[in-house]
């Protein structure tokens, strides 16, 4: 059986048309309705911004490409005009798009801003996995001048941080052997006590959640006489995101425990939700995160597990390939193993919830051919 390779196919089932949602924000260019700019790092966070504010604001992407990572991305005198200029700045944060804070840190004043990577930190995850049964009450994100708003009741940190780890065992390189490590948090510690950054936040469905209702109560600071319209965005955003934590539940209960591989750390939030083991050689992620190459033994050890079937998916980092990164997908490809591509931002014509739903497709067609 040859494998297939499916990169977010738009097949989304939720209802989206409502809300008129596209890929990313309008160019500079256009005109909103209140002649107010919301700047974004990524098409992702342009996304959510559209979805929350609709058409009252000009939301601009600075990397508008999908395809362009952020890791090695300089920024032109251009991009410090635009977040100067910006209203509000929405970002990721957690070391995934500093330029952004490098440039809202040469700012004075700076504009306000919401960093959803402190978001992610501050906001509750105790609920059950594949759902999170409530939305309401969300921390506040963090401007440069460390101004909060009143309106939202603050939760206690959850157990779901960056950093979470299941397992001690890892893979052995150097003999070969597959020890299963799924622990999760690839990166430097995030200097806040909570373990080793994740930054890849926008596959944690209740994270995006929480940074919605956020953008949802600064808009309303903003335009006023908007803010019925974007509270009830933020809601019916909640409600979907339910409903895409309904079908992850769905998934788990017929694939809870099954070992997947990733060539980085991308989905691993998504992976918890679905109740999946990440089996890849911490080492081997851990070198493709970081711009490295792998030692010739990790790369031969994730080989053999491929080799061997122990994956039944391979997810595949399609926005930061490299020969290391290729070979582990030829090898899939040689021995019939599903693979589940997926870019680091929302593909152009999309919307974040369309995306997300159809990434859900992806994983559960390649699941149930295991």
């Amino acid at each position: 059986m040859r494998a297939q390779t499916r990169i977010g196919a738009a097949t989304a089932s939720l209802a989206l048309a409502s809300l008129g949602l596209v890929a990313c924000g309008a160019s500079a260019d256009d005109q909103s309705s209140t002649g107010t700019t919301i700047v974004t790092s990524t098409t992702t966070w342009a996304s959510i911004a559209t979805i929350i504010g609709g058409e009252d604001f000009t939301i601009e992407a600075l990397i508008s490409d999908p395809a362009m990572g952020p890791h090695h991305y300089e920024t032109s005198p251009r991009d410090i005009a635009t977040i100067q200029d910006a209203d509000l700045v929405l970002f990721n944060g957690g070391g995934y798009d500093q330029f952004v804070v490098d440039a809202l840190e040469s700012t004075s004043p700076a504009p306000r801003s919401i960093n959803a990577y402190d978001i992610h930190l501050e906001h509750d995850h105790d609920a059950d996995p594949g759902h999170t049964g409530d939305h309401d009450g969300h921390d506040q994100g963090t401007t440069p001048d460390d101004a909060h708003h009143d309106d939202h009741d603050a939760h206690d940190e959850g157990d779901h941080e960056a950093g979470d780890s299941h397992g001690e065992d890892s893979h052995d390189a150097s003999s070969g052997e597959h020890g299963h490590d799924d622990g999760h948090g690839h990166g430097d510690d995030d200097g806040h006590g909570h373990g080793p950054v994740n930054e890849h936040i926008w596959f944690d469905l209740h994270t995006m959640s929480a940074v919605a209702d956020e953008l949802a109560g600064q808009l309303s600071e903003m335009n006023p006489d908007g803010a019925e319209a974007y509270q009830a965005n933020a809601a019916s955003f909640a409600e979907q995101i339910e409903a895409l934590e309904d079908r992850a539940a769905s998934i788990r209960a017929a694939h809870e425990g099954t070992e997947v591989a990733q060539t980085e750390p991308l989905t691993e939030y998504l992976l918890d939700e679905l109740g999946l083991v990440d089996i890849a050689p911490r080492e081997f992620v851990l070198a493709v995160e970081n711009g490295t190459d792998p030692a010739a033994s990790v790369t031969a050890a994730f080989s053999d597990l491929l080799d061997d079937r122990e994956a039944a998916v391979l997810m595949y980092n399609a926005t930061r390939e490299s020969p290391t990164t290729r070979i582990m997908r030829d090898r899939a490809e040689a021995n019939g193993t599903p693979i589940v591509a997926v870019a680091e931002s929302v593909p152009a014509g999309m919307s974040y919830l369309e995306w997300m739903d159809s990434i859900l497709d992806d994983v559960a067609e390649a699941l149930d051919q295991e």
